[in-house]
């Protein structure tokens, strides 16, 4: 191990100060700046303010679709609630769903706008969920499942209420659960 002393031109202490250490801290003697550099500053990348607002002005035809097929949903119902995912849902609603699923493997409802589809491949059982009736599924969540049934059951009724619970937040906020990856050279 060695120590720092503070000089002037240290990349070193630059980038040890940049994360909370000071300049009298062990160093381990492996520690190679430029690696840490490469590995850590990429991350925290600044983005100019063209491509920041072209990154919104690409995900903003999304959301305002997202916000009319919402609005064509919500004209439809009466009111939308906050959503039924008490023990009472558990029992009646997502238990029989999960024994059902695990009996079979593949299983399809529909929740709003969404058409849901929760899955078992293996051990793993995986929630999707599609905007435009099942032409394309996004993956939202997988959980790993066990030998025990009961616990299985749990964990699957997990799953249901999470998914359905993110779902009905981007309904009532009229938000889109994702956007699509406009991922350009020079964007992102």
């Amino acid at each position: 191990m060695k120590i720092f002393k503070r000089k002037k031109d240290s990349l070193q202490h630059e980038l040890l100060e940049q994360i909370g250490v000071d300049s009298y801290s062990e160093i381990p003697d492996e520690f190679d700046a430029d690696s840490w550099d490469d590995l850590n500053m990429q991350t925290f990348k600044r983005h100019s303010l063209r491509a920041g607002l072209r990154r919104k002005m690409r995900q903003l035809p999304y959301k305002l679709r997202f916000e009319r097929i919402v609005e064509n949903f919500a004209s439809s119902i009466y009111e939308i609630g906050s959503g039924d995912f008490d023990g009472f849902a558990e029992e009646q609603r997502f238990a029989p769903r999960a024994r059902y699923l695990l009996k079979n493997k593949w299983l399809v409802c529909t929740f709003g706008i969404y058409q849901l589809e929760y899955t078992i491949a293996g051990n793993i059982g995986f929630s999707h969920y599609s905007l435009d009736n099942g032409l394309t599924f996004v993956i939202h969540m997988e959980t790993e499942l066990t030998k025990n049934h009961e616990l299985d059951i749990k964990v699957l009724t997990d799953l249901f209420q999470s998914t359905e619970k993110h779902l009905h937040r981007t309904i009532m906020e009229r938000t889109p659960p994702h956007t699509p990856n406009y991922s350009y050279p020079g964007i992102y």
